[in-house]
């Protein structure tokens, strides 16, 4: 892997978008499903998708706003690909962060992809996005489990519920806080 300088990522400032609409009855049918099947994952990234608004972008400009961020940017770093390196992830010492998120998941039996499938259900493939604000949206997405570690909860449903009030403060999403409150 080349170390790019913070400043060559591909985006210039990030793009002001016009609001995006909370989808009131999106939200509504995914809720109802969710509660139905709680099982079902699909459903809470579609309750985030419809209550989101503009919280995802003033994430990406905060995140742009870091040497750091640019520099994840520039080196176009996939999290997902780190986090599924199993071996690298077990020769870690103990004590160490990926070796905690290795024997994490496999105490768990999960996978680092393991939320990719289930926000399909809500991609867009032409969402207008640039590819940095895409990659931006997979890091955040694929960090969950990792955050499962770092906070210390579990995956039980007080666990889950713990970690996304986290997420909530983490990020400002709506969507995420309204999965809290419901």
């Amino acid at each position: 892997m080349t170390t790019a300088s913070p400043t060559e990522f591909d985006g210039a400032a990030p793009v002001k978008r016009k609001r995006k609409r909370i989808e009131l009855l999106k939200a509504w049918r995914a809720i109802r499903a969710l509660i139905a099947d709680k099982e079902d994952t699909s459903q809470v990234f579609k309750i985030v998708d419809a209550l989101s608004g503009n919280s995802v972008d003033e994430q990406f400009r905060r995140f742009v706003a870091t040497e750091t961020g640019r520099r994840i940017l520039a080196e176009k770093r996939n999290l997902v690909t780190t986090l599924s390196d199993q071996a690298r992830l077990a020769a870690l010492p103990q004590g160490t962060l990926g070796r905690a998120y290795y024997e994490f998941m496999a105490e768990e039996n999960l996978t680092a992809d393991g939320l990719v499938e289930a926000s399909e259900a809500v991609r867009r493939e032409d969402d207008g996005r640039t590819a940095d604000e895409k990659l931006f949206g997979f890091r955040n997405r694929d960090q969950h489990d990792l955050w499962h570690v770092t906070a210390g909860y579990g995956r039980d449903g007080l666990g889950e519920l713990a970690l996304l009030a986290f997420t909530y403060a983490q990020t400002r999403n709506r969507g995420i806080g309204f999965i809290v409150l419901v």
